[in-house]
């Protein structure tokens, strides 16, 4: 399979190099208008030269068919994991695993925003994490618990021992909130300063 992939991936190459290049030295009159006549008056009145250019156009339409079918089974192979049951074959969607996973780690007191991804290849799931966490914690400690948390819940909703690689990317680490001098909150000053009642005016 991979070298069919291969081979339509340089044929494909190949013929848009061509074609670049053709339409490159057109533009830049490198290539003489009567020499493109007589060639296609030729082709159009020589019947063998018309028939290998029929058979190159039946070899193109058919590297395309091939090239979509692999590029679509690839794209459905790592959206869904799929295993049999006795009862007949289960496909489980990846992304809502990945909706599954987002609403788990949301839960963390530590972390503020999720992203997740998951992909399956021939090694097992391999799982992408983006992090922005609420304030200063200990980075070690913190993945290594959701990197057991995750790979513990995709294990119990899959029920298989496959294995998974969890790479996390901490991308933000936000702020905590300013605190003033006798330690309570901005808000919780301006709160109170407008609680306190009008006296009037004084002479």
């Amino acid at each position: 399979m991979k070298f069919i992939t291969r081979l339509a991936v340089l044929f494909y190459v190949t013929l848009v190099l061509f074609v670049s290049c053709f339409m490159i030295m057109f533009v830049a009159k490198w290539v003489n208008v009567n020499d493109i006549n007589a060639f296609l008056s030729a082709v159009y009145e020589d019947k063998t030269l018309r028939m290998v250019i029929g058979i190159l156009g039946g070899v193109i339409l058919f590297m395309n068919f091939l090239f979509y079918q692999l590029y679509s089974v690839n794209i459905h192979r790592d959206k869904v994991i799929a295993f049999d049951n006795p009862a007949g074959r289960v496909s489980v969607s990846l992304v809502a695993l990945e909706d599954l996973i987002k609403r788990m780690l949301y839960r963390t007191e530590e972390i503020k925003e999720v992203k997740a991804s998951i992909r399956a290849t021939r090694k097992g799931l391999l799982s992408k994490i983006k992090l922005a966490l609420k304030a200063e914690v200990n980075i070690p400690d913190l993945t290594a618990r959701v990197q057991d948390m995750v790979r513990g819940k995709i294990q119990d909703i899959i029920g298989l021992e496959e294995p998974i690689d969890i790479t996390i990317y901490v991308g933000k680490i936000l702020a905590e909130k300013s605190k003033t001098k006798d330690g309570d909150s901005q808000g919780e000053v301006k709160e109170d300063l407008n609680n306190v009642p009008f006296q009037g005016y004084r002479l």
